[in-house]
């Protein structure tokens, strides 16, 4: 009988250790089987591919890289060697531990809010910035739905990073890439022009699109211009949708001048836009790209686009290729040009030259910084 009694007693015991062990799974807690010491912690050091002039383009603003990347912006996904989920879309805090006092090393790194450790596997892991970002949509094995709003004061920088198969124990380098081109615009004025420029829209272009994840890993900088660690983008439909750029509403000059704020770059899904046929009729039926500018122009005394206090529009035929991480400076000439049905007026407006910027041309690494 007490024989008896010992093994239900054993048995009853394994159970509720059974249970217990599926419950603490289904909350999420670490697997048992993982060490959970901090030698084992998963660890990270944060990098971003940004101009030399050591500050982040972030939106349509360069700003400095304290305020893009701070704690609880970047999110990270880790996956398994069978692409199951280790865990996701976890924010990273930064850890400072003060500097080496022989080598001046930083030994500051970045960890999972919710602590995570090392399986005896590899994993690979998605990193996204910024954490929160109402633009993106779903998130499917390996990309989502990505749209970019009309005005550029709602936009937000959207990068990602992507590490394949780290070793367990390995610090995970997250090198971080722009996944939008960014445009901004100069313009010039010929003598006897005044133009004042309020906004200019670019019209007919994609403005939603699916983000897919690049299939090689994102950390080293000189694979730049391998394809295989650039994200690439599948866009549905057609290219009807519009975006904006603030401009400095001043009165230009025969000299070229820069008219994009600070706040005014807009950024747009890569894509190839082919112009505006002005010979087809009225550009709002037709498919290929243009420009709206929104401004006042004048020409001996005359108001060509808008009045002494309102602002007209004129329309300009719109191409080029578009791509991730890269800087477009549009610079338009304003002498003759067309109405909304492709009827020449006294004024054209050109764009003349595009001059393109590599938005990654040097890697800082954001891990030496104070909170």
């Amino acid at each position: 009988m007490i024989r008896d009694l010992r093994k239900s007693t054993i048995l009853y015991m394994a159970l509720a250790a059974l249970l217990t062990a599926c419950s603490n799974s289904e909350q999420g807690e670490v697997d048992p089987l993982v060490q959970t010491t901090e030698d084992n912690l998963i660890r990270f050091s944060v990098s971003d591919g940004i101009s030399s002039s050591q500050e982040s383009a972030t939106r349509s603003t360069v700003v400095n890289y304290y305020d893009d990347m701070k704690e609880r912006n970047i999110s990270v996904t880790a996956l398994l060697p069978n692409n199951d989920v280790y865990f996701t879309t976890e924010s990273l805090s930064f850890v400072d531990q003060g500097m080496n006092p022989e080598t001046g090393e930083d030994l500051g790194y970045w960890q999972t809010v919710n602590k995570y450790y090392w399986p005896v596997s590899s994993l690979s892991f998605w990193g996204l910035m910024p954490y929160t970002d109402a633009n993106r949509t779903g998130s499917g094995a390996g990309s989502f739905t990505y749209t970019v709003p009309h005005d550029n004061n709602d936009q937000s920088d959207l990068m990602y990073a992507y590490s394949k198969d780290v070793s367990a124990g390995s610090e995970v380098q997250l090198n971080f890439k722009h996944a939008l081109a960014t445009l901004s615009f100069s313009a010039e004025a010929r003598q006897g022009i005044s133009v004042t420029i309020d906004y200019i829209e670019v019209c007919n272009v994609v403005t939603q699109a699916t983000f897919n994840f690049p299939i090689a890993s994102t950390v080293e900088q000189s694979d730049a211009g391998s394809a295989d660690n650039l994200c690439t983008w599948t866009a549905p439909g057609s290219a009807t949708g519009k975006v904006a750029a603030g401009i400095e509403s001043v009165p230009l000059t025969t000299t070229v001048s820069n008219i994009t704020p600070e706040d005014g770059k807009l950024l747009m899904i890569p894509q190839t836009l082919t112009a505006w046929n002005t010979d087809a009729g009225e550009v709002t039926q037709q498919a290929g790209s243009y420009l709206i500018i929104h401004c006042r122009l004048m020409s001996a005394g005359l108001y060509f686009a808008g009045t002494d206090t309102t602002y007209g529009q004129l329309y300009v035929p719109f191409s080029g290729a578009f791509e991730a991480g890269q800087q477009y400076v549009i610079n338009l000439v304003f002498g003759m040009g067309y109405n909304s049905l492709g009827e020449e007026n006294k004024i054209k407006i050109d764009v003349s030259t595009t001059t393109i910027v590599d938005w990654s041309q040097e890697t800082i690494n954001y891990d030496n910084r104070t909170l």
